[in-house]
């Protein structure tokens, strides 16, 4: 994960301490800093491997690209908090609002094409200044809405937790940490966000209309040669199943194994399928043939409506041909990303022509969009501290 640490800004016409805390923050070498990393949030999250990145020291958003651009690939998730510097910059007019709004919505999607699940993280400050609360934390919203991005904000958790105190003490150590019981809630927080992301269940759950045909695939990891090799495996009860009536149906995932793939071999006209969610991470494919990655392959696709929970590639399959999915992955890619809760975005995909045209169609709107983890309890209990 890539995370940023920083507080709430009592001032924001100190000079010293916006200095103070760009310091602390960004060279990562105030054992405040180091301590409530460990003891909060890396304590919260100690079943995940977690590299702390400041990207940036003068300003993150003049200076992210460097950085950004070189090869830091291969984690699961990246938590992005672009508060700390932009704080700055927005001050300082080096950039406008939307070069700064581009440089944001930049760096989150070549995370997700990277293959890194982006969460942004909303961090608590305070400022009188209106226009750095729009570049803040109005921006990030945008960004969030726009890519169907997870968000944590604890600007208003710890709001909402300071109104039922009437103070912020307790919350934060000083102008640029959090205490380490707050820490530690908010890292439950994140670590929430993560699991709802990874799927706590194994199996997949699927609503299927009548007369629809499906099979699932699923990967197993065995050892040979002192080596892990991966094969697949489709179910064992039957290649083939077809219901006989609309109904909801779990399919078990076998243990040590991963479901990869659902194969839809026919779905009723004017049927939905709804695919609920998995362990693994998903993924875009460059093939159906590509092993480790989760898929949705329809055939016979009679105009119905696909509902996906998470991210995955649909493959349209005619003629015994599967269509090349460049164009809908691109629509995917560029707009919002189906990686939010069922219902939220529903894939619609259009036979004509033998062309796959698809058309994104939002179920919700605004705000609720985006996939939201921070509860009323977490308010209480920061309330208590």
């Amino acid at each position: 994960a890539t995370q940023h640490w920083a507080g709430k800004a009592l001032s924001p016409s100190n000079e010293r301490w916006l200095k103070r805390a760009l310091g602390a923050a960004l060279k990562r070498d105030r054992s405040t800093s180091n301590e409530i990393m460990r003891g909060g949030w890396v304590s919260a999250l100690s079943q995940y491997n977690i590299e702390n990145n400041s990207i940036g020291a003068s300003s993150s958003t003049a200076g992210i690209f460097s950085y950004a651009k070189s090869d830091r690939k291969g984690a699961e998730f990246a938590i992005l908090s672009y508060e700390m510097n932009e704080h700055t910059i927005a001050r300082s007019g080096l950039l406008s609002h939307s070069e700064i709004r581009e440089n944001w919505r930049w760096l989150t999607s070549k995370l997700r094409r990277d293959g890194t699940t982006p969460i942004i993280l909303i961090l608590p400050r305070a400022t009188n200044n209106k226009m750095i609360t729009t570049v803040t934390r109005d921006l990030q919203r945008e960004i969030a809405l726009e890519l169907g991005v997870h968000v944590i904000d604890l600007s208003e958790l710890f709001i909402d937790a300071a109104r039922i105190r009437a103070s912020i003490e307790g919350l934060m150590q000083d102008n640029s940490h959090m205490t380490l019981p707050a820490a530690k809630i908010v890292g439950n927080i994140i670590g929430r966000c993560l699991d709802d992301l990874r799927g706590t269940n194994r199996d997949v759950q699927i609503d299927v209309p009548l007369d629809t045909e499906f099979q699932v695939v699923w990967m197993h990891e065995y050892a040979k040669d002192n080596q892990k090799i991966k094969r697949k495996t489709s179910v064992t009860s039957a290649m083939l199943v077809q219901l006989e009536e609309h109904q909801s149906l779990t399919i078990p995932c076998p243990d040590g194994a991963e479901i990869v793939a659902v194969v839809v071999n026919r779905l009723a006209s004017g049927g939905i399928l709804k695919v609920g969610k998995t362990a693994k991470k998903l993924a875009f494919c460059n093939s159906p043939e590509d092993v480790g990655k989760f898929m949705l392959v329809v055939s016979d696709f009679a105009g119905g409506t696909v509902v996906t929970g998470n991210s995955l590639t649909m493959w349209v399959e005619r003629d015994g041909c599967v269509t090349e999915p460049t164009h809908m992955a691109k629509e995917i890619a560029d707009g919002y990303d189906p990686m939010i809760e069922i219902e939220a975005i529903i894939l619609k995909i259009h036979l004509e022509n033998n062309d796959v045209q698809p058309a994104l169609s939002h179920a919700a709107s605004g705000i609720d969009l985006v996939k939201r983890v921070v509860t009323d309890t977490d308010v209480t209990e920061l309330s208590k501290l």
